[in-house]
């Protein structure tokens, strides 16, 4: 195994080569948002040898971090140094005075957006990403320019919408909504009795939706109305953002 060749499976160094391997590699690494997805890639020698990561870089030193010359190229031997690390990004409260977008409310929501339509591994791609939805050029590089456009989040449990739910993410095309709202702005079933299903041999209807891409069974009941508000709740709470015709 890997860990047995180099010996060095819990010290820094080989955290440090995991780390970088992994948000340049893995979509569903937290760091692949600022890394891979961007198009930072880590060089072949490194991807697959530990040992040559160590030799082209050395030991790493005390409090310090592996820093990129060219913020826009890749983790290669000729494009990375040992850097001092400030201390005030230690502490979280110096982080956030010196990124002040760090805690900001839009940042789940800007990732939350960016994931589902770029990142065929989220649980919702299907429903954005794989229907051809995808965000704008001034927004996908850029949250400060998301908020610029989108404006400050005045109440919690609002949630961007987009106004023709066939659209993408762009500034013409989005607004703040309430989940009730959200849900009479999305896509239409013509079918009224979508996912419930009659049992002849046992009298009795069963609710079957698809949630993150599998059938789920949601419970049997005595009445076709009963199926249809337990439909509408299911609706409401996992987000699947259905409208159906009666």
């Amino acid at each position: 195994m890997l860990w047995e060749r180099h010996g060095q499976s819990k010290s820094q160094d080989y955290a440090t080569w995991l780390s970088i391997k992994d948000a340049c590699t893995n979509p569903n690494s937290p760091r692949w948002f600022n890394y891979g997805r961007l198009g930072i890639k880590i060089c072949n020698e490194w991807k697959y040898s530990f040992s040559q990561f160590i030799k082209d870089v050395g030991p790493r030193p005390k409090n310090l971090f592996l820093k990129r010359i060219n913020k826009k190229g890749h983790f290669e031997p000729k494009n990375v140094i040992w850097d001092i690390r400030p201390n005030s990004l230690f502490k979280k409260k110096k982080l956030i005075q010196f990124y002040p977008n760090f805690k900001h409310d839009l940042r789940q929501t800007y990732r939350n957006m960016i994931q589902r339509c770029t990142n065929p591994k989220n649980s919702n791609w299907h429903y954005y990403g794989g229907r051809g939805i995808s965000v704008c050029e001034r927004w996908l590089n850029s949250f400060d320019n998301f908020k610029e456009d989108v404006g400050e989040k005045l109440v919690s449990n609002l949630s961007i919408d987009r106004i023709d739910n066939d659209g993408n993410y762009e500034p013409n095309n989005i607004k703040w909504a309430t989940p009730m709202e959200q849900m009479l702005h999305t896509r239409k079933h013509k079918n009224p009795n979508f996912g419930i299903h009659y049992y002849m041999s046992t009298d009795s209807f069963h609710l079957v939706l698809r949630i993150n891409g599998k059938q789920k069974y949601l419970g049997t009941f005595k009445t076709k109305e009963e199926a249809k508000l337990a439909r509408d709740e299911a609706n409401i709470r996992f987000k699947l953002n259905m409208v159906f015709f009666t």
